[in-house]
């Protein structure tokens, strides 16, 4: 099993998180966090599909690499997001020095879900 890499060791406070999809303990702490916000939980994948979706719970199909960075901006600036979870993330590193400033700014938590090498199976408590 893959393990759990953060930028941000804890999930309670904003930042940008990478994390495997095996480590799926994790990923429901930080639903649960995002539910106890009352805020949204954005989803931007091609891959995933969630059974019993909370009603905070947005998905949408991830934008071509070359609009995803203004998205994940546009999402952060409107201030209605607590969580968006991005299957793949790939930015560069001015990039991801922004989205990083926009998540403590915004008390958002971006993460990065790697699903590569997976069935794309994942359960939770949404």
């Amino acid at each position: 099993m893959a393990t759990l890499q953060f930028s941000n060791p804890n999930t309670d406070e904003s930042g940008l998180i990478n994390l495997h999809i095996s480590q799926q303990q994790r990923l429901a702490h930080v639903v649960q966090h995002n539910q106890q916000q009352r805020k949204w939980l954005y989803v931007l994948s091609d891959q995933l599909s969630a059974r019993d979706c909370p009603a905070f719970c947005i998905k949408l199909t991830k934008p071509q690499p070359d609009m995803l960075f203004s998205w994940l901006e546009k999402i952060i600036l409107a201030g209605q997001a607590n969580t968006i979870v991005v299957e793949n993330l790939q930015l560069n590193e001015m990039a991801k020095k922004r989205i990083k400033l926009l998540c403590e700014q915004y008390s958002v938590t971006v993460v990065n879900l790697n699903l590569h090498n997976t069935n794309n199976l994942i359960h939770g408590p949404w």
